[in-house]
């Protein structure tokens, strides 16, 4: 297991720009920026042979503490390291600050078209600790978001993104 010791002998972090950048280096001593992107977009490196994520290393690096749960980026961007931008998060939390969907076909986040009623043909879906809920059939698009975003508010808090 990473020490913190140990990470503040190969890497610095700055809070404010959220770069990283190689102290130490396959024993040489050395200053070049650190960190590239995982499948998933996020940044990582790679210290003794174990890859780690560079938001988890930001909040280990200034707390002193692993994360119990997820790291969420406060503007979805996964490569914003800024201290600022970073917050602990569960995984319902998480899921609740991420855009629509790209294959979404209304475009709007919890809002799909259903074919249940011809004249509500929106409904609004939540998802919660795994679990989707119907949130009711609209007619208008706006009234589906309406209530996704009343029902993501309530589940969310200041995690909810519309």
């Amino acid at each position: 297991m990473l020490t913190l010791e140990r990470l503040k002998t190969v890497l610095s972090y700055d809070a404010e720009t959220g770069e990283w950048r190689w102290i130490f280096l396959r024993g040489r001593v050395v200053d070049r920026a650190a960190g590239g992107p995982d499948s998933d977009g996020y940044l990582r490196v790679k210290i003794a042979g174990i890859h780690y994520r560079l938001n988890r290393l930001a909040v280990f690096y200034m707390t002193g503490e692993w994360p119990d749960g997820e790291v969420d980026h406060r503007d979805l961007d996964r490569t914003n390291n800024k201290w600022v931008n970073l917050r602990a998060a569960t995984k319902t939390q998480n899921e609740g600050n991420k855009k629509a969907r790209i294959d979404s076909l209304t475009g709007v986040k919890g809002v799909r078209r259903s074919n249940k009623s011809l004249s509500r043909p929106f409904e609004a879906r939540i998802r919660t600790d795994g679990k989707r809920k119907s949130l009711g059939h609209f007619e208008t698009i706006e009234g589906a978001s309406a209530a996704y975003q009343a029902a993501a508010k309530e589940a969310f808090g200041e995690f909810a993104r519309s």
